[in-house]
């Protein structure tokens, strides 16, 4: 069966304007967050996670219930993403962690765990201005993923309810070069993963050891793992691509916009490595695997430069990355089914964090 030329010319003429419509549509949406079984709308911070999804209280993975009173202490204000909510119960993650080791060694603190899945520094801003006014903490820590905090950092973008879920897309009236700055193509993409997760080979069921140390978050396929760390690995690239340096310059722009929230309040950034700069075999390994030339990435300049910018403007930086690079060549930090820390990870972050905040609480006395 021949196909007329003019339908060919139809439909060279209306498929273009099905995408500008359905892209319209979709900055629409964007406008109007949409909460879903695992994500709610919250007009203060943006969103929160539903009550009941893995053990979620308030929306955050904490051990306090909501609306009773605190109690004595110091209080700890933890922001950050999925690495402060954790893939564990609250005890087990390294905010509560943090506030066990204070009170166990004679300084009673509270650990109030404000981390949401997804999150960016945009996110961060928000909740730890929120908070900072609703439970006046000693101490606020903001931890910063190196993993993908930088890129979803970037001034023309924004991480927010998009379609149900939790996206980094472009602000609704700003576009750009790039496929990414398109929703039709974030859409497309997003619908793809789910296609393909639904259609593969699904992961083996947890060992007995992970579900004994009950891990509150289903694991990746191996195809969704190394898909993840080929998106982290880019943030290392050296020489950084424009994007990056431009993302790098709004990540330092909003974590200086933290003391101006924060106030006389003690403040912390802690750097959180991703696995591919500490893991170097694994490195290798995902270097292999996609056919990347080791020469083209530095996994240490874009801390050494954050940790820099930040120093220059007296905001204090705990960079994980050394002593994590020091502790994996023995010890497993990650876990082997997603790109987060596994509880080895959490207790060395916290023992990292008990140091420098129970130093700082001895220098205020």
């Amino acid at each position: 069966m021949r196909v007329r030329p003019r339908y060919l010319f139809y439909a060279a003429l209306v498929a273009p304007a099905l995408l500008v419509a359905l892209e319209i549509l979709l900055r629409l949406a964007v406008m109007l967050p949409l909460s879903s079984p695992s994500f709610v709308h919250d007009a203060d911070i943006g969103y929160r996670m539903a009550d009941g999804v893995a053990g979620t209280r308030g929306g955050f993975n904490t051990s306090l219930t909501p609306g009773e009173a605190l109690p004595s202490g110091k209080r700890l204000l933890f922001v950050g993403d999925s690495f402060t909510y954790g893939t564990y119960p609250a005890a087990r993650v390294f905010p509560e962690r943090v506030a066990d080791r204070l009170t166990g060694s004679g300084v009673p603190a509270i650990a109030l765990s404000r981390g949401l899945p997804a999150a960016g520094p945009s996110n961060y801003l928000r909740v730890a201005e929120f908070f900072t006014e609703q439970l006046d903490p000693d101490v606020v820590v903001v931890t910063v993923y190196l993993g993908n905090d930088i890129e979803q950092s970037h001034p023309r973008q924004e991480t927010r309810l998009f379609l149900g879920a939790v996206a980094t897309v472009n602000q609704p009236h700003r576009f750009g070069l790039n496929r990414e700055d398109y929703y039709v193509y974030l859409a497309a993409r997003k619908a793809r993963a789910v296609l393909l997760y639904r259609l593969a080979e699904k992961p083996a069921p947890l060992s007995p050891l992970v579900e004994e140390q009950g891990r509150t978050s289903a694991p990746f396929s191996p195809d969704q793992l190394f898909r993840a760390y080929r998106r982290e690995i880019r943030n290392f690239e050296s020489p950084s691509s424009r994007f990056i340096q431009e993302a790098l310059g709004g990540l330092v722009a909003r974590l200086i916009g933290l003391r101006g929230i924060v106030g006389d309040r003690t403040l912390l950034i802690v750097l959180a490595p991703s696995r591919v700069q500490v893991d170097a075999q694994f490195r290798e390994e995902l270097m292999r695997h996609w056919n990347l030339d080791p020469h083209d990435y530095c996994v240490t300049c874009i801390g050494d430069s954050v940790r820099e910018d930040l120093s220059a403007s007296d905001i204090s930086v705990l960079d994980l990355t050394p002593s994590f690079m020091q502790v994996q060549k023995e010890h497993e930090l990650y876990n082997q089914m997603d790109t987060h820390w596994n509880l080895a990870g959490n207790e060395l972050s916290a023992n990292l964090i008990t140091d420098w905040v129970r130093h700082k609480l001895e220098e205020s006395k």
